[in-house]
């Protein structure tokens, strides 16, 4: 679906004769860095509650590396969700003319424009409120 959503970008932006700029973040050790307390806030503000919110609870307690993060199983089929529920709220900032994608914990962000200064411009406010966003949120960009 991502690269499908990609290669859809760039046919637009050669149907309408224009340049596709991207940024991709690549973040480090995404679901390790997951912060269980905030997926549980979350699912609590969305008004999840009862017994599989205790489920969830559950699943996630105890999942300890010996230094002190509380992970996200990689391996685990919930790992996405749990992802998207964790970056939902940054991921709903990148409003038009700018677009992203989400794809297995890495980020993208596309913009379509004829003019490279205020390509430019857009793509490094969004840059910096994205990095910001992600270090407020536990996650780290492998390359900053």
């Amino acid at each position: 679906m991502a690269l499908a959503d990609f290669d859809a970008h760039i046919y637009e932006a050669e149907a309408s004769h224009s340049n596709l700029y991207s940024i991709f973040f690549d973040m480090e050790n995404t679901f390790p860095r997951i912060w269980t307390h905030r997926i549980c806030s979350i699912l609590h503000q969305l008004g999840l509650r009862g017994s599989f919110r205790t489920l969830l609870q559950n699943y996630l307690k105890n999942r300890t590396f010996r230094v002190k993060a509380v992970p996200i199983p990689q391996e685990s089929p919930l790992s996405g969700t749990l992802f998207l529920i964790a970056i939902n709220e940054l991921t709903e900032t990148i409003k038009t003319p700018l677009h992203s994608i989400l794809f297995s914990g890495d980020l993208s962000v596309h913009l379509r424009s004829s003019n490279p200064q205020h390509a430019h411009r857009l793509l490094q406010n969004k840059i910096n409120e994205i990095h910001n966003g992600l270090s407020l949120r536990g996650f780290r960009n492998s390359a900053v």
